[in-house]
């Protein structure tokens, strides 16, 4: 797994006459350590308008959380980051759908079960505010990855046992407020 030291991200801003310019780096894990992004290269940058979604995974002492930031400017300020679970636990692979101002968040985490884990967080208002933690699967190996339309919202899930893993999905058709009770099984 490549590590990334630091979470950089340029944004391609359009002149009036239609000419691409690159504005400079912008650092927007500014009290990172060990940031990585999903490994499986999950999407953790996703946009609404002109509001950037990030994010990211950051491994300190204590533990590793996920965490979030937004730029409403399409990429020139930034908002302070958010920790989405708890700093002390071990959570990994994150991954995001945005929708409007509905934002998706999915992530693998052994702290809270146990052993690794898929768990769902949402905000309602853009990133400002956070509902709680959603167990989507109590038997996750590897990443979770996202994705929304509209109200509805979809996780895909890799389980099993290492050798013989399979994909699985959970969905919700209210925009994540509560979702099949069943996990489907589309592998083998």
């Amino acid at each position: 797994m490549s590590k990334l030291y630091t979470i950089l991200f340029s944004f391609c801003i359009l002149s009036f006459n239609a000419k691409a310019q690159w504005v400079p780096y912008v650092k927007i894990s500014p009290n990172g350590i060990n940031t990585t992004l999903n490994e499986n290269m999950g999407r953790c940058l996703a946009v609404s308008g002109d509001t950037v979604h990030v994010v990211w995974r950051d491994k300190h002492t204590a533990g590793a959380a996920i965490y979030y930031t937004r730029s409403a400017d399409t990429g020139h300020t930034w908002s302070t980051p958010v920790a989405i679970t708890d700093t002390n636990g071990e959570a990994d692979f994150p991954t995001i759908a945005v929708v409007g101002s509905t934002v998706h968040i999915a992530w693998r985490d052994s702290t809270i079960l146990g052993h690794s884990s898929s768990f769902y967080r949402r905000s309602l208002d853009g990133g400002n505010t956070w509902g709680s933690k959603f167990c989507l699967d109590s038997n996750t190996l590897f990443w979770p990855g996202i994705a929304a339309h509209d109200s509805f919202v979809v996780v895909a899930l890799n389980k099993g046992t290492f050798g013989n893993t399979y994909v699985s999905f959970r969905r919700s058709l209210n925009n994540g407020t509560t979702w099949d009770t069943v996990v489907n099984h589309i592998s083998t």
